[in-house]
């Protein structure tokens, strides 16, 4: 039988022998900075939030590993920084960052292969780092869990400021969204927060657990208000998940206080709802009344809208990628260049916001293999499997308490990231990372055999360990500092784009301070066609042509052959020959895109080759019908060539696909 280990008395031991206070101290401080660090990062000029919060992340890592490998102390515990790399939840991760690294081998671009790699490995070293810090003082968790309640206030605080807002008729649900990008990040960020209040309730006492219930009640009614789908489904599973708990509790321990504490825990989401339902049927406007009604979004889950058509095409897109390239996947960080190839078949659409309705379950095994996908199921798994040993085969309380904070983090987690993208996002992976390491740190006290040997040289590899992840990490802080760097130029595109600004850069400016990596835009536009596109405003559309015939991206991104046609187009003495050929092309690999079949026509009519054009059109309008533009210059051909009941046809079915859009040929 496995002799029980104390926190207490492990504690009490750590301070006799090494009179670590101070550091204590630190490694509470430090754990603490990591569930801060991302929300109190402001944006700083950048375009994409995530950018500048990715930077601050990475330089958390570098302090804190340099903490943990170069102080005496830590290096003293051997466990404490290895212990990691011993517990099956860290071999778990560590073996997805290795397919992670071997799936560069299938990256077909390789800079976004190298930044988002370091994304997971921000979340890695992460993990790695809170294991250590927790493992050296593990009652720091405590002091965490409040801090992280305080956070989830901080967040309800702004959010009621926003409900304020929808009540005076000056504002709506997507306008909340505190220091976030959007509402939704909001709600994930505030929903995987919310087992720290869970915790607190359960398993502490007197102020602490008022405090606790007190943050659900409010975490759970900002989740209402702010009218997330997936949130409110995931509300309803966890709270049945918890009663089942409860239940299990007095069947097999004769333990009738999680029943209670679980039932209590039903009253105050009871409570919330209550309140909720209230406000929003009583102070809404009316529009805003029917449009965030509780029973009106957990409808709209089964309807074919747009937004859950796009999230099940992507699903079954990844489904064929994971189907093809089993093994490795098509390289970390390609998804989204990938998919062009099957969105191509249907999209009329140049540019794929690569984030909507991505799924993480789906992401790592396309992106970097099944084994990686595994890799990162079996971390849930291995949370949950160490809380039911302790739990119901040990029947131990303290393991019991520690070990089910990691896993309702990791479970809210999870429903986060079978609907959305947390790999972007700093704010969700911090709080995952934040919730490994913590699972990690106990399995590796209640679960690992303590090693009394001592190793000769024993210092002299831990020193030299932490050098190379001094190193790995120092190289993460420059690849996300050209992250931030390249968001920063993103967002001064976009406002002149917008004419928010005044004066325009000049093209130079673009070309010396765009940095190599990320090699496309928050859009994945290729940032060379934004090089591009300030050229050929400037008129220097030889040079132009030079960046984009350098672009080798992907064999799926038509972007490049469009604006090479483009750059033959705009001149005053166009050259028919080259319009049509780069035109072509770019239909080629997109064919449902308008703007390529308007200039291959284009050149094909003043090559004195309309009825080819005609044929082009009525190809096109076969499978995509929304283009006035198509009907019209369709219709416009016809007559020329004296098919006028030909264009007679055109326009009346341009007017049964079109009814609310102005035709303007006649």
């Amino acid at each position: 039988m496995k002799k029980k280990v104390s926190i207490d008395n492990r504690e009490k031991t750590i301070q006799l022998t090494k009179n670590s206070v101070l550091l204590q101290f630190i490694s509470g401080l430090l754990l603490m900075a990591y569930g801060y660090i991302t929300v109190l990062t402001p944006n700083w000029m950048a375009f994409d939030s995530n950018a500048p919060k990715f930077f601050t992340f990475a330089i958390l890592n570098l302090v804190v590993a340099s903490v943990v490998f170069f102080n005496r102390e830590f290096r003293a515990k051997t466990r404490v920084l290895l212990g990691f790399f011993g517990n099956k939840i860290g071999i778990a991760f560590s073996v997805l960052m290795l397919f992670a690294l071997f799936s560069f081998t299938k990256a077909i671009n390789i800079p976004e292969a190298i930044l988002h790699f370091f994304k997971l490995f921000t979340a890695f070293m992460a993990a790695w780092m809170v294991s250590a810090l927790v493992l050296y003082h593990p009652k720091s968790v405590i002091i965490l869990a409040i801090a992280m309640t305080l956070l989830l206030l901080f967040d309800v605080l702004q959010t009621l400021g926003g409900v304020s807002k929808i009540v005076k008729g000056i504002g709506a649900d997507y306008d909340i969204k505190a220091s976030y990008s959007n509402k939704n990040i909001l709600a994930s960020a505030m929903f995987i927060k919310i087992p720290f209040a869970v915790w607190l309730f359960y398993f502490q006492k007197d102020w602490k657990r008022i405090f606790g219930g007190i943050a659900v009640v409010l975490g759970t009614l900002c989740i209402f208000f702010m009218s997330t789908r997936a949130f409110y489904l995931a509300t309803i599973v966890t709270m049945v998940l918890l009663l089942i708990y409860g239940f299990l509790n007095y069947i097999f321990l004769k333990n009738k206080q999680t029943g209670v504490k679980a039932l209590s825990h039903l009253g105050l989401v009871l409570l919330a709802f209550g309140v909720f339902s209230f406000v929003q049927h009583y102070m809404y406007p009316k529009e805003r009344r029917e449009a965030t009604s509780f029973s009106t979004r957990m409808a709209s889950i089964a309807n074919k809208d747009g937004n859950n058509d796009l999230r099940l095409t992507a699903w079954k897109t990844s489904i064929e990628m994971i189907q093809k390239d089993p093994i490795l996947g098509v390289g970390v960080g390609n998804w989204k260049v990938r998919y062009l190839e099957y969105e191509n078949r249907y999209s009329p659409h140049y540019i794929y916001m690569y984030k909507n309705h991505n799924e993480f379950f789906l992401e790592i095994p396309v992106e970097s293999g099944i084994f990686a996908g595994l890799a990162f199921l079996a971390i849930f798994i291995l949370s949950a499997y160490y809380f039911l040993i302790a739990t119901y085969k040990r029947k131990d309380t303290e393991q019991e308490k520690w070990f089910f904070l990691p896993l309702l983090g990791l479970f809210a987690y999870a429903f986060d990231a079978f609907f959305n993208f947390p790999q972007d996002r700093p704010e969700i992976q911090s709080l995952f990372a934040i919730y490994v390491g913590i699972a990690v740190a106990f399995g590796v006290i209640y679960f690992s055999k303590a090693n009394s040997k001592n190793p000769k040289h024993r210092n002299l590899w831990v020193i030299l360990l932490g050098i190379v992840v001094f190193v790995v990490n120092f190289g993460n802080v420059v690849v996300q500092k050209m992250y931030f760097d390249s968001s920063k130029i993103q967002r001064m595109v976009k406002e002149e784009q917008n004419k928010i600004r005044k004066t325009k850069s000049h093209s130079s400016y673009l070309i010396d301070n765009y940095p190599t990596i990320p090699n496309l835009t928050a859009v994945a536009e290729p940032v060379d066609v934004e090089k591009a596109r300030y050229l050929m405003d400037e008129k220097k559309f030889e040079q132009a042509r030079k960046i984009l015939k350098n672009i080798n991206y992907s064999p799926w991104d038509a972007r490049k052959e469009y604006f090479l046609a483009l750059s033959y187009f705009l001149p005053e003495e166009k050259n028919y020959d080259s319009i049509y050929k780069y035109a072509h092309q770019a239909r080629g690999i997109k064919p449902n895109f308008f703007g390529s079949l308007n200039l291959e026509t284009f050149a094909l009519n003043n090559m004195g080759k309309e009825k080819e054009s005609i044929e082009l059109w009525q190809s096109f309008l076969k499978n995509v019908k929304n283009e006035p533009q198509a009907w019209n210059a369709l219709a416009y051909l016809q007559e020329k060539n004296n098919l006028i009941h030909q264009a007679k046809a055109t326009l009346d079915s341009a007017f049964v696909h079109l009814p609310k859009k102005r035709i303007c040929y006649k």
